[in-house]
């Protein structure tokens, strides 16, 4: 009977389990073997050619997948081209990772190979490489690598002045209308910038007009305007600017220089210490070279300033040295080392003498004691009197002694104001031991000077400074030098 006879109710059985075909795996477009070359070069070797198979038919489905997506986007854009940026658009709307280094601007080429392990004549498409030589990249110049980025401060304006540094924009460029017009007392001068205020334009003007006016009122008048007056504050860096470079020219003419102009630059600093306004210790970097200079420059133009000078520095020192530490030390280096050099002329060392005696006792007793100032002074004064009696010495020369002497007066004068001790003129008389002492400390020449003096108490009084200065430690840094112009 054969066994697939039908029952009674109509319904064939099922045929035999042996009797069933499994159907052959339908063969798309990727085939197993790219999916093979895929694993290989991910370092899966061994792959199934069922699993490849499966594989193969998602990838394909993937990739129709999004191609339709894409499509979607071509035809809402009512365009016949598929574009990369349809696929990109496709591929993030299905959540995918989208490609990285395709754009339409940039072709790809491809080339096509077939592997070695494949049985199967299957090709392989993958991006070509760039080919690069390697002699060319070496004969090529090398690109400067950028530097990194960071954040840096920096100054936008100081005191109401924008610095001309390359973080700022540049200042506007002047018109050719206003360089050539000729300037007028009316009429501010070109060399003031442009963003100041037209009445401190005016102020500048009238003030150097009348300051370098030959009326003494007048210069008196613009003095005091220039230490009371408020609001000065933008002016303060032209003034400063303006006093370094006539101090400059004049100094170089040596004594051809105009003693008035030195004048005025003097007074110009004193006033704008002396104003409570004006902000003053942001330019003093600027203020001391000049004022050194008029104090040990020689030749000079008018020797008669350097006292002028000496005061000015003083007035200086006693309103800055609080707030700025190291200024007497930065003063102190300078003037010790145009004292103590030998090449330098004697009005240069009787200028440091006075700018000493600006810093005060100590200073005073820095150069002129421990650093034997006055010893090295005396040999050079008493060298100087010994040509002018051979007939080798001129006027100018003994001049030049008698300035030095009292400037040296002046300053031991700190050490010991003159007050007169208790007691009668025998009483504080100098003995021997007293003047040899002097003599030690101070040299041969200012030694005998002191104690020959009419003023015995003051001498006295020079000789019990100096015991009480003796193993006193001065705490005064010498290792910071200020730039002066010295001849």
């Amino acid at each position: 009977m054969n066994s697939l006879q039908a029952k009674p109710n109509g319904i064939h059985p099922k045929p035999p389990a042996t009797a069933r075909k499994r159907p052959a795996h339908a063969t798309g477009v990727i085939q197993s073997d790219s999916i093979k070359d895929v694993a290989d070069s991910l370092g899966v070797g061994g792959l199934q050619e069922a699993i490849a198979s499966a594989l193969a038919s998602d990838v394909e489905y993937r990739i129709n997948q999004v191609i339709e997506e894409a499509v979607r986007y071509m035809k809402h854009a009512k365009r016949t081209v598929l574009t990369t940026a349809d696929i990109d658009l496709a591929l993030r709307n299905l959540n995918i990772e989208p490609l990285y280094g395709h754009s339409p601007s940039v072709p790809l080429s491809f080339r096509r190979f077939q592997p070695n392990h494949s049985e199967a004549k299957s090709f392989v498409y993958a991006v070509e490489d760039e080919e690069v030589d390697l002699e060319r990249v070496v004969r090529e110049r090398r690109v400067k690598v950028p530097r990194e980025v960071g954040v840096k401060p920096h100054w936008l304006a100081v005191e109401g002045v924008q610095p001309l540094i390359p973080e700022n924009p540049p200042p506007p460029p002047t018109s050719h209308t206003q360089t050539d017009r000729p300037s007028s007392p009316s009429s501010p001068p070109s060399s003031l910038p442009s963003s100041l205020p037209l009445p401190l334009q005016l102020y500048h003007t009238r003030l150097l007009s009348a300051l370098l006016s030959p009326d003494d009122a007048r210069r008196a008048a613009a003095l005091a305007s220039l230490a009371a007056d408020a609001g000065l504050q933008l002016l303060v860096p032209n003034l400063v600017n303006w006093v370094g470079e006539r101090v400059t020219r004049e100094l170089a003419r040596a004594e051809e220089g105009d003693p008035a102009v030195l004048q005025v630059a003097l007074g110009m600093i004193g006033s704008m210490a002396k104003n409570e306004n004006i902000f003053l210790e942001p330019y003093l970097h600027q203020i001391l070279p000049p004022l050194l200079s008029l104090l040990l420059v020689h030749p000079h133009p008018a020797p008669s300033l350097r006292p002028v000078a000496a005061s000015t520095l003083h007035q200086l020192i006693t309103l800055y040295s609080p707030k700025y530490t190291t200024l007497a030390s930065r003063l102190l280096k300078t003037l010790l080392r145009a004292l103590l050099e030998p090449e330098r002329a004697l009005p240069t060392r009787a200028g440091a003498v006075r700018g000493l005696a600006a810093l005060g006792v100590e200073g005073v007793r820095r150069g002129l004691v421990e650093s034997r100032g006055a010893e090295s002074l005396g040999r050079e004064c008493e060298a100087f009197e010994e040509a002018g009696k051979g007939g080798d010495g001129g006027e100018e020369e003994q001049e030049q002694v008698a300035e030095a002497v009292r400037a040296v007066r002046e300053a031991l004068r700190l050490l010991a104001p003159g007050a007169p001790a208790p007691g009668g003129a025998e009483e504080s008389a100098l003995d021997q031991a007293g003047e040899k002492r002097l003599q030690e400390v101070f040299g041969t020449y200012f030694g005998r000077m002191i104690s020959q003096d009419l003023d015995r108490v003051w001498a006295r009084g020079v000789l019990q400074a100096v015991g009480r200065g003796e193993g006193k430690d001065v705490d005064v840094d010498v290792d910071v030098d200020v730039d002066v112009v010295m001849s």
